[in-house]
């Protein structure tokens, strides 16, 4: 998990830049995948993976559901907010922000899926015995 949340983390935090370059309705995108990348570093450190476990077989259907789920939603809301909401673009905000959102949210999900894999335990940092 901890090569995946740093690939994580080198993926997002230059989007955020890249998304910083273009027009205000990219501005929620650029403090999505700061958050994003912030997730991945606290869900690392905060949740260290318990030796050799890995997810319950009766967890890994739900788990892979959860990650094509939440990719998904990523591919469609940055497609979508790539076809309609680029630049030049002087519209209504609302819809290029709840895209942000819902990115957001497929990402989440795309994290938890991964946390389940990964077979993490749910006790913080520190609770372990």
């Amino acid at each position: 998990m901890i090569g995946i949340s740093f690939l994580a983390v080198v993926v997002l935090v230059p989007a955020g830049f890249v998304f910083g370059l273009n027009g205000g309705q990219w501005s929620w995108w650029r403090v999505a995948s700061w958050v994003g990348a912030l997730s991945f570093v606290f869900t690392t450190v905060a949740f260290p993976r318990d030796g050799n476990a890995s997810a319950p077989s009766r967890l890994r259907p739900l788990a892979t559901a959860g990650l094509l789920l939440g990719l998904a939603v990523i591919t469609i809301s940055i497609a979508e907010m790539a076809s309609r909401y680029s630049d030049p673009y002087g519209g209504s905000l609302l819809w290029p922000h709840a895209l942000a959102v819902l990115a957001v949210g497929g990402l989440v999900v795309v994290e938890l899926s991964l946390f389940a894999f990964a077979g993490r335990s749910v006790e913080p940092v520190g609770e372990h015995n």
